[in-house]
């Protein structure tokens, strides 16, 4: 029996991965057009666009969106049409701060109209993006969410060259992008087959007292975590400029492959294999172990490759003005194995009802990740030492988050830290290998 639901969950995984490939190869392919096309400073400004997106989204849904996934079956409809409803309500709330945000920056009147529409619009689009796949994730329809990452990089990729090639080499991109969510929402709509409609107040009062937690906990918990992923953006665009941050997106961008392509995909049957397991913390914590285990050689491999090649790879393929991301690459490369990790092992914590613990996490990281680099900016003033110091006191949370949770689950932490530790000497030692190889061969050619 076990075997069999092994084997179910490895399928499901193939599924989701193959259509997460797909979308990424479309992505890779077009993605030297399109730096091409705009240049780091476009890109560099669409970075600023996704993380104003990304914050506004963990206020626009109360953090109640992953709620869908455990809810009972009769609430399901009502918790869908309600969670949906207050997020386009909030995101449309957050506009003053987007253009107080723009206007801090002292960016022209312009720019700060171009930057709120966009950040509205793909705020709107990626949070209800996540509100369906959450839905159907717990439905197990994987087919549908299999065509989604092609779907959205397809028209993404289309609409942005044709536009470009056009002559719009700024809006170009943003309409791309978006009309990428747009469509994939429209995709997964279908499937969904609720209408949106009215929600009684009484329903909505109902939801907030019994959600409280996600509310409480798992909203200052999202913000954390937004704040953190977006904080060497916002910071390295305030400090550096948008072509620094062009080429941290490219870095970014490279990185995050292997994430996608595995991690996520991981991450999402875990997730729906957990709930169904809710209360059962012995059998949860074997689950998890596992999965952390096989996670971890599964991420080894790519991310040691992506180390060895990413500097002439990003070169080769974005073209001039994207050494700078090279470089990066080294550095932001060890924090990808845990991003990798923590995709693979998605919603570990509510199911467990700890989601204090990844609130603490994130606020932790979000305090060490500033403080480091604020200090290696008074030091050095260089952008590749701040990169590293963001790295380091991103890792140093994130393990002890990792270590807390093991230890709630009668696990021992010891062993989570000999195989991380594993894993991040064995990306330096095949990187390494990988990089004396390529000398050695250049040397004898």
């Amino acid at each position: 029996m076990i075997a069999l639901r092994i084997s179910s969950n490895i399928k499901n995984v193939v599924k989701i991965s193959s259509g997460t490939i797909a979308g990424q190869l479309c992505s890779v392919v077009s993605l030297p057009i399109i730096t091409r096309l705009y240049g780091p400073e476009v890109i560099g400004t669409w970075a600023i666009v996704n993380s104003l997106s990304g914050i506004v989204n963990t206020i626009s849904d109360l953090g109640l969106t992953q709620s869908i996934m455990v809810c009972e079956l009769e609430d399901l409809e009502n918790q869908y049409r309600a969670v949906s409803l207050l997020n386009m309500l909030l995101c449309a709330l957050t506009v003053p701060f987007v253009v107080a945000y723009c206007w801090a920056l002292a960016y022209d009147a312009a720019r700060i109209v171009l930057i709120s529409i966009f950040t509205l619009a793909y705020a709107v689009t990626l949070q209800q993006v996540q509100i369906n796949y959450t839905l159907l994730n717990r439905r197990k329809c994987y087919n549908v969410l299999m065509k989604n990452p092609l779907i959205n990089q397809l028209v993404a990729a289309f609409v942005s060259i044709i536009l470009g090639t056009a002559g719009f080499f700024t809006l170009g991109y943003y309409v791309g992008v978006t009309l990428g969510q747009v469509v994939t929402l429209a995709h997964m709509k279908r499937a969904v087959g609720i209408r949106l409609g009215g929600v009684s107040i009484a329903y909505c009062k109902k939801m907030l007292a019994r959600d409280k937690d996600f509310v409480v906990c798992q909203m200052p918990a999202n913000i954390a975590v937004q704040f953190r992923n977006q904080l060497p953006t916002l910071f390295i665009g305030s400090l550096f400029g948008t072509a620094v941050l062009g080429n941290y997106s490219v870095a970014q961008k490279l990185l995050n492959i292997p994430v996608t392509f595995v991690g996520q995909a991981i991450g999402n049957v875990f997730y729906q294999h957990i709930a169904a397991m809710r209360g059962n913390v012995e059998g949860i914590a074997r689950f998890a172990q596992r999965n952390m285990r096989r996670a971890m050689l599964l991420a080894v491999l790519p991310m040691s490759l992506i180390l060895a090649l990413g500097n002439p790879l990003i070169v080769i393929v974005f073209g001039d003005g994207y050494e700078l991301g090279g470089a990066m690459v080294g550095i932001v490369g060890f924090q990808s194995l845990f991003s990798f990790l923590t995709a693979s092992m998605k919603g570990i914590d509510i199911v467990l009802g700890k989601q204090r613990y990844a609130m603490l996490a994130g606020i932790g990281q979000v305090t060490s990740m500033l403080l480091f680099m604020m200090l290696a900016y008074l030091a050095t003033g260089d952008a590749l030492a701040c990169t590293t110091a963001m790295v380091l006191g991103f890792m140093f949370v994130q393990i002890s988050y990792y270590c807390a949770l093991y230890r709630y689950m009668n696990l021992n932490p010891l062993r989570y830290l000999i195989q991380v530790c594993g894993a991040l000497l064995g990306m330096i030692v095949i990187s390494g290998a990988i990089r004396l190889a390529l000398s050695v061969i250049s040397i004898q050619v």
